[in-house]
């Protein structure tokens, strides 16, 4: 007994030198003779927490608290040990290192942080790595446990009853839970998932039934975020290939660029006293009402750019015999952000040249301050600086080649101006672009480059490159280039 003592003192001693690989081996030495001793337990967890070993730590002080409970310290450092574990997943995250955070955020769960919040985090990591079922699965069990019993057949509503600061976690599972249903096929599951929201009144005149009334005067609200809009405003083609007059009401920055959109009768600012109409809807709660009558009336494009603008800007820029590409790289989401490393990669092709136009995101920073890579021009800059937003972007867009851009309001401005562009998607993009297996690029002259590995560019850049080949060939034996039919 006397040599386990001195053993274990010598392990003591070592890791208060802080040599925590040396006294974890002698831990190891002594778990041969006391297998469940809780406090070589205890200190061998403490030492493989030093060397970063989170799971193996937690493990073993699991093990000591269940052969003796009263271990005060070794409690703490479980839950210390529970903490640093979310913190880990949270830094992961946020890197976009999904893989990793989701085995950070397993060890709190497996340990004993069961907690909705923590709950929601693996849910929304599942997601991530591309494990949508399982994804779903926790949303379900989350809105189970958290809707309140008087929801049933209304708005689903948080339970006073969960108790706590849910809020952030009830509107994650709301929305990611619905958009894991659709992504899988499951409408119908989606469904319960989708929020009734309060009556919301434009004006004195009815909602639009989607009932096509020919000579009817529709107003029609851009309600939702420019990208929307850019998508969204397409479905007033259709209003008018169903024989009724449509007023659009819109964000006042977008007036200017809108007012060139063909099937729009009247364009008003939000603000704006309304024309006379006979029912009006929302793009962001009646939208299904109009696609129930399919695409009728939608052609390509509905943008256009100024041309007075569009020659300024192909002036300024000059002739270019290399294919000249428009870059965004920047989001609403910094999980969307591209890194400055993709102009690098982009940038060092032979026979490209690049147009930087982003205007915010983490990149901006390396854009403004230099050196540029060769080949790269930033003038995000010095784009609508004005009260119109994307008139001069616009303009840009179509004396470019191709766009390449982040899943952003850039990609559904090129989309609808006809404009070739190439889009970056996360591997869980938004459900609008479909599942991976069945992509929803929504405009004819889009192409989506989706990720294969969760949180990594490297193989979407590796596509692009690819595919840019044949189309810098084409653009130096010609000089000019054609999208390809």
């Amino acid at each position: 007994m006397s040599t386990l003592l001195e053993l274990f003192s010598q392990a003591v001693t070592l890791q208060q030198a802080g040599h925590h690989g040396e006294a974890a081996r002698l831990y190891r030495r002594l778990m041969v003779h006391a297998p469940d001793h809780p406090a070589i337990l205890a200190n061998l967890a403490v030492a493989e927490a030093e060397e970063h070993n989170i799971g193996g730590a937690l493990l073993l002080l699991d093990r000591a608290l269940r052969i003796e409970p009263t271990l005060a310290q070794a409690r703490k450092q479980h839950g210390s040990l529970l903490l640093q574990a979310k913190n880990l997943a949270i830094t992961h995250y946020n890197a976009q290192r999904f893989p990793e955070a989701l085995q950070a955020i397993r060890l709190t769960i497996r340990f004993g942080d069961d907690t909705p919040q923590t709950r929601a985090v693996y849910a929304r990591l599942l997601g991530e790595v591309g494990d949508l079922g399982g994804a779903a699965a926790e949303y379900d069990a989350l809105f189970a446990a958290l809707k309140s019993p008087g929801s049933e057949n209304g708005a689903p509503q948080l339970d006073p009853a969960a108790g706590g600061n849910l809020g952030v976690v009830w509107n994650d599972v709301l929305l990611l839970g619905w958009s894991s249903h659709l992504l899988l096929g499951d409408p119908q599951s989606a469904d319960r998932y989708a929020r009734k929201t309060p009556p919301f009144t434009l004006s004195n005149r009815p909602i639009w039934d989607g009932i096509p009334r020919p000579g009817a005067r529709i107003l029609y609200a851009l309600d939702m975020a420019f990208g929307d809009a850019f998508q969204y405003v397409r479905q007033v083609a259709t209003l008018k290939a169903l024989g009724m007059t449509a007023t659009v009401v819109c964000n006042r920055k977008l007036t200017r660029l809108l007012a060139r959109c063909p099937f729009i009768d009247q364009l008003v600012a939000s603000g704006e006293a309304m024309p006379e109409h006979d029912a009006w809807l929302l793009s962001s709660r009646h939208g299904d009402r109009v696609n129930a009558h399919g695409t009728a009336g939608i052609t390509f494009p509905y943008i256009h750019a100024e041309p007075g603008l569009t020659a300024i800007w192909a002036a300024r820029l000059g002739a270019s015999g290399r294919l000249r590409i428009a870059t965004n790289l920047s989001a609403s989401s910094p999980l969307r952000d591209l890194p400055f490393s993709v102009l690098e990669e982009l940038g060092g092709l032979d026979g490209v040249e690049i147009l930087d136009i982003t205007k915010s995101g983490s990149a901006l920073a390396a854009l403004r301050s230099g050196p540029l890579p060769a080949g790269v021009s930033h003038i995000g800059d010095a784009l609508d600086a004005g009260p119109d937003a994307f008139v001069e972007t616009a303009a840009v867009l179509e004396t470019v080649d191709l766009v390449i851009t982040t899943d952003t309001s850039i990609a559904h401005l090129a989309g609808a101006m006809g404009r070739p562009v190439w889009v970056f998607l996360r591997l869980m993009a938004d459900c609008r672009w479909g599942p991976p297996e069945h992509p929803a690029p929504h405009y004819p002259t889009m192409r989506l480059f989706r990720q294969t590995v969760p949180g990594s560019w490297a193989d979407v850049l590796y596509r692009m490159k690819r595919d840019l080949v044949p189309l810098i060939e084409s653009k130096a034996g010609s000089g000019f280039w054609r999208l390809p039919t």
